[in-house]
């Protein structure tokens, strides 16, 4: 039996809640796919959630043309014969930063790059010759670190060769400088 209601009777209630039941009819027993329950819920809110959580789609590699223009060109079209990847040749110049940052070089960029070139091309050869690198990324940052040192502590002697003096400025702007070098020891007072 199914009762229903006029939407006249219905404005004077106060409830919210309109239950409609209907009977099955006995002479028909419940069909057997209806008792089988599924694995999965039948919500379909569920199963699109559950299946759709990670996305199948590869990220989109950028060639070595979407590079960041920090990045000096001389180094992008060596790098790009091996590292086709944009996002791979930032990290090389990356560590490129970081060594020259470190040895306090970050202001002489054609020396650091020239010395960045030498140090990838290194790489490579280990690379061809061996398949023993297991971190391509940190092996170039060892090579570039050596080579970074080295020229560090060249740079260091052609300046003190240069003037061995002790320079430092004093707060009220005087500049007191001391060659210790070249300067004859004072006679010692008594």
């Amino acid at each position: 039996m199914k009762q229903e209601f006029s939407k006249g009777e219905l404005v004077g209630l106060q409830s919210s809640n309109l239950h409609s039941f209907n009977r099955f009819p006995q002479s028909e027993p419940p069909k057997a796919k209806k008792l089988n329950r599924p694995k999965e819920t039948s919500i379909p809110l569920k199963t699109d959630k559950q299946k759709n959580s990670k996305r199948n789609e590869a990220p989109i590699e950028l060639d070595h043309t979407f590079v960041s223009d920090k990045v000096p060109q001389a180094f992008v079209q060596l790098v790009k014969y091996f590292f086709s990847d944009a996002k791979t040749i930032e990290e090389y110049w990356h560590m490129v930063q970081i060594a020259a940052f470190r040895f306090e070089c970050d202001k002489r960029t054609e020396d650091v790059l020239a010395i960045a070139i030498k140090s990838f091309k290194q790489l490579i050869c280990k690379l061809k010759s061996t398949k023993q690198v297991a971190k391509p990324i940190a092996f170039f940052y060892g090579i570039l670190t050596n080579k970074l040192k080295e020229f560090y502590l060249e740079k260091l002697a052609e300046n003190q060769s240069d003037s061995m003096a002790f320079r430092m400025v004093l707060p009220g702007g005087e500049v007191l400088s001391y060659d210790w070098l070249h300067t004859e020891p004072d006679a010692y007072m008594d």
